[in-house]
């Protein structure tokens, strides 16, 4: 137990010379402090640019806003202008009975064409079947199946 004592008060009494040396012997570098200061300067001249760019980007919003709101603004007196000043719109009556009757009579040219194809078709079915014919199965040449 001794020996522990003993070393534990060596020990204290060398940190304790070492701290009190180390606190009046080293003083601080000039270029240690030089950098310190350095990088303080440099941080708060970055808070005062960031200030800055947000100011200038509000500014910058504001004048887009105010332009966008003109312009909307321009844009509803034309509009209203153009619905008071617009022409009526054309009568379509005419035209619909033209187009109407154009309709009519090409459905007329299209059942007269259909009835004389059908008048076609049904006069050669009956050649055909007044005509002479060839059994299928000699035909097809399967008489012997």
């Amino acid at each position: 137990m001794d020996r522990f004592i003993s070393l534990i008060v060596n020990l204290a009494l060398t940190f304790s010379s070492l701290a009190a040396s180390a606190a009046t012997t080293v003083p601080m570098p000039t270029k240690e402090l030089e950098r310190i200061n350095s990088r303080y300067d440099d941080f708060f001249r970055w808070i005062k640019a960031r200030d800055e760019r947000y100011e200038r980007s509000q500014i910058a919003t504001d004048d887009r806003k105010k332009a966008e709101k003109a312009h909307a603004e321009m844009l509803e007196r034309e509009r209203e202008k153009y619905v008071k000043e617009r022409k009526a719109k054309p009568d379509l009556g005419p035209l619909r009975l033209k187009w109407e009757q154009q309709v009519k009579e090409q459905q007329e040219q299209m059942e007269l064409l259909r009835r004389r194809y059908v008048e076609q078709r049904d006069e050669v079915e009956q050649y055909l079947k007044k005509g002479r014919t060839i059994p299928e199965m000699k035909e097809y040449d399967l008489e012997g199946y």
